[in-house]
């Protein structure tokens, strides 16, 4: 049957009342289309929160601050764990120098004079000059054959003599004679205007002698001792000759020093 006007315009109304209901419906939802201002009010306040969340966990990255701060604690290497010469302070240096002498990271010394460094060490100048000295000596009152050394029993009158050699030159040199003592006191310089290195390389040779002008010259015993940097750094020296009746030595005991020329 075909409606008439009147109650097609009612249908129609009612439609209208029932889609703005349907919208009411969504605002209770929070979720209609219609209502995109408040989705998004939703949906941005959420998202903010989460985000300022996921913000605040990532200060963890301290750790990563933590990390640099024990790198830069240890600061450079000392100059003793990495230095083949000397230190001067935290300064590394050659080592090879009189005034800045040293190796293996230790600290630098200044050699003395008439001193040269050489392998990291301070030692005797080679060609520097030097005196020998007979300061004083002890001998035995009797020979070797257990008799006097003056046929008249007599104490000895003791010299000594001193021998080195620089290359193939011979330098030689002796004491006056002390009459009838068994301590001669000397203090005179025997060999003089001496290179290092002689003493160095040959030692100084030393013989003790009694003084006797009618039978010879008896000896007490000859005996060579080697030089190294001690003596021309400490003062006096001792020499002690051992008896040696094989060797026709009786004994002595002599003290020597070097001077600077």
């Amino acid at each position: 049957m075909t409606k008439s006007f009147p109650g097609v315009l009612l249908l129609g109304l009612s439609l209208s009342l029932a889609a703005c209901g349907g919208g009411g419906g969504g605002d209770g939802d929070g979720n209609s289309a219609g209502d995109d201002g408040a989705v998004v009010d939703a949906g941005g306040g959420d998202g903010a929160d989460d985000g300022g969340d996921t913000g605040d966990t990532g200060d963890t990255g301290d750790t990563g601050d933590d990390g640099s701060d024990d790198g830069s604690d240890d600061g450079p290497a000392a100059c003793a764990d990495t230095c083949d010469g000397c230190c001067d302070g935290e300064l590394c240096v050659s080592g090879t120098s009189p005034d800045a002498c040293g190796s293996g990271g230790g600290e630098c010394a200044a050699c003395g004079p008439d001193s040269i460094c050489g392998n990291g060490t301070c030692g005797t100048d080679p060609a520097s000059r030097w005196d020998v000295l007979a300061v004083r000596a002890t001998v035995f009152e009797d020979n070797t054959t257990g008799g006097s050394w003056d046929p008249l029993g007599g104490l000895p009158d003791v010299f000594a003599t001193m021998r080195t050699f620089d290359g193939t030159v011979e330098l030689t040199g002796q004491t006056p004679g002390v009459d009838d003592s068994l301590e001669p006191n000397w203090d005179v310089v025997v060999l003089s205007d001496v290179a290092a290195r002689a003493l160095i390389n040959s030692g100084l040779t030393i013989e003790l002698l009694d003084d006797d002008p009618v039978g010879g010259d008896d000896t007490m015993g000859t005996c060579t001792f080697g030089v190294g940097d001690s003596p021309f750094e400490e003062g006096e020296q001792t020499a002690d000759c051992a008896p040696d009746s094989g060797a026709g030595i009786r004994g002595w005991t002599l003290i020597w020093q070097l001077r600077r020329h």
